[in-house]
């Protein structure tokens, strides 16, 4: 199967900021997950002989694990998202007679984590939807069977950014992969499968010593150089007003901001233009840059707020300037667990001081 997966462009309207990146930028949090492939095999297993999950990684090592995660705890019978482990090359779901593998092509697209899963239990029967090169997401697995209270999960997802939906990276952007289904019976699938799923995800070079005389050789290679060349040159052909940059943003910094932005999604484009000045009064400064997707502008005084613009340049033509970003210059605070963590509900809140203070006595 060959994908291609043009995402919708949506205004980035959230201001985003996270312990981890102190530099705020807009996302449109309305993005979720994304699904630009999913697969609902037929292959289901009761929940006393779960699914099976095989797979492969860089060391050259097959294994498997079973999805027996509800009968460790029953809070974990319906996983949102699974399967984020390395893996190279393929993965496959079996339920001992009927089976799947699923492979990726590194020429097209490769990650190390290729097919986000999420497992359903219904009427004590296991279904399994797979999400290649898609994004999942949803509750955390529940700990509760190692005696945890929850707390510790509760501020997590509140304070890392790692637990938080990965959605709006997929806003406006462009997806290709390539993959290889493959059903199969049995259990593991069988060593020639595997050898056609890694020739699939690191295909053979073919080297050229010769061709007929007369005749050019071309490779997929070339078709596709070709496709681009005449692409890019209908774009720059365009006399379309050139779009400006989105999701314009300033942050203030000590005696300094730092703009951030989206670039426009024109291949015209070469640079942009910025300008600012005091917002009470003065006069604008400009500055020309090189394609970028931040700049910093330094030398302003604190206390005194700011205001930007950014356009993007193209050969003899511009496009219109950017809504004006705000800024008051100052002293950057240092980033804390508390602020990290603003999303904790007062509930969450009460009972971390109140398993700390028992923590506290028990321990005395």
């Amino acid at each position: 199967m060959d994908v291609v997966a043009d995402y919708a462009h949506t205004p980035p309207q959230d201001v985003i900021q996270t312990m981890q990146q102190k530099l705020r930028r807009l996302l449109d949090r309305r993005w979720l997950e994304v699904a630009p492939f999913q697969l609902n095999p037929a292959i289901t297993a009761p929940a006393t002989s779960p699914l099976r999950i095989w797979k492969h990684n860089y060391l050259g090592v097959t294994s498997s694990y079973d999805l027996n995660y509800g009968q460790i705890n029953p809070r974990n019978k319906n996983l949102d998202s699974f399967n984020h482990q390395v893996t190279a090359g393929w993965v496959a779901m079996s339920n001992g007679q009927r089976d799947l593998l699923l492979a990726e092509n590194a020429e097209a697209l490769a990650s190390l984590a290729f097919c986000p899963m999420r497992l359903r239990e219904a009427a004590g029967v296991q279904h399994l939807s797979l999400n290649p090169f898609g994004s999942y997401f949803g509750r955390q697995l529940d700990y509760s069977h190692l005696g945890g209270n929850g707390v510790g999960s509760e501020l997590a997802t509140a304070a890392s950014s790692a637990l938080r939906p990965n959605g709006p990276s997929f806003n406006g952007q462009s997806q290709r992969f390539s993959l290889l289904l493959a059903p199969y019976a049995g259990d593991e699938p069988p060593a020639t499968l595997q050898d056609d799923a890694a020739a699939f995800f690191y295909p053979f070079g073919v080297l050229y010593l010769q061709t007929p005389p007369g005749i050019a050789a071309v490779v997929p290679d070339d078709v596709r150089r070709l496709i681009a060349a005449k692409e890019r040159a209908a774009c720059l052909a365009s006399t379309a007003p050139l779009p400006p940059p989105t999701a314009f943003l300033a942050n203030a910094e000590d005696a300094a901001a730092d703009l951030v932005w989206d670039p426009p999604r024109d291949e015209r484009a070469v640079g942009y233009e910025v300008r600012w000045r005091q917002a009470e009064a003065g006069e604008w400064q400009t500055a020309k840059i090189a394609p970028a997707n931040r700049w910093h502008v330094a030398n302003l005084e604190n206390g005194k707020r700011y205001v930007f613009q950014l356009r993007a340049l193209a050969q003899g033509r511009e496009s219109a300037w950017t809504p004006e970003a705000r800024c008051l210059p100052r002293p950057v605070k240092v980033a804390s667990l508390v602020s990290g963590a603003s999303g904790v509900s007062p509930r969450t809140m009460l009972r971390l001081v109140y398993y700390s203070l028992r923590h506290a006595l028990t321990t005395r």
